[in-house]
């Protein structure tokens, strides 16, 4: 796997966390809070962020294809 691949599945991982964490924190924002939602949404895309780096240490880690 090349680099680019690599930055590829975590930017896709990215795409899809990303918006989650911006709905829990439009959720959070409906009970009129505003500073509530900011602390929802820094903490459920760091949560998200720990998620991704769990499923893609394998990918992260492993050493570069140099066959192509």
């Amino acid at each position: 796997m090349t680099t680019r691949e690599k930055f590829k599945f975590i930017l896709r991982q990215e795409i899809i966390y990303l918006p989650l964490s911006l709905l829990v924190a439009l959720a959070s924002y409906l009970n009129h809070d505003i500073q509530a939602a900011g602390r929802v949404f820094l903490y459920a895309a760091l949560f998200f962020q720990l998620v991704i780096l769990i499923i893609g240490w394998d990918v992260i880690m492993k050493k570069n294809d140099q066959s192509k």
